[in-house]
């Protein structure tokens, strides 16, 4: 196969030309996580590869809990259907957990502080409720849990029918 081949099958797959998807939730599933460090720009990289680019596709898909933005890959957002995130966890939870255990210590976390903040973190979003990060993070302090480790960045969104001990998701 000649490099302008894997170019052209690279391009079509990742709905860069032509045929382009039909929605942003198609381009999020076939993808299967698209890197969302920079939310909007992320949002318009997936808007590019629909057939009538809009943000605003994505922007629904995420407040319908459709598309979520979570740490599934690596320390990093990505945007994935909540129907993937589960089997992409239970390959890469473990190289996760590794590097997240370096980043707990460091911030005073330890396994006790942990499961305390992942069941008030599971009760502040119990039934679908969104939280905003400043919310959890109150939440966090008034349970004396030590937010500012959190950085404002706690955990907001558990899917449905998610395991409440292998959550490791985020919101806005």
């Amino acid at each position: 196969m000649r490099d302008v081949d894997i170019a052209r099958w690279r391009l079509r797959s990742q709905h860069l030309v032509a045929p382009h998807a039909a929605s942003a939730a198609e381009v999020v599933g076939s993808l299967l996580a698209v890197q969302a460090e920079n939310a909007g720009q992320a949002g318009w990289a997936v808007a590019a590869r629909t057939r009538r680019p809009d943000q605003a596709d994505l922007a629904k898909l995420l407040d319908d809990g459709a598309v979520l933005r979570t740490h599934v890959l690596r320390p990093t957002w990505h945007f994935a259907l909540p129907d993937d995130i589960a089997w992409m966890l239970r390959l890469t939870a473990p190289r996760l957990r590794g590097l997240m255990a370096y980043y707990s210590r460091q911030q005073g976390l330890d396994d006790a502080e942990l499961a305390r903040s992942r069941a008030v973190l599971a009760d502040a979003v119990a039934g679908g409720r969104h939280r905003i990060r400043r919310e959890l993070a109150d939440l966090l302090e008034a349970a004396g849990v030590a937010a500012a480790a959190y950085q404002g960045r706690p955990p907001a969104r558990i899917p449905p029918g998610w395991p409440r001990g292998d959550t490791i998701m985020a919101g806005t």
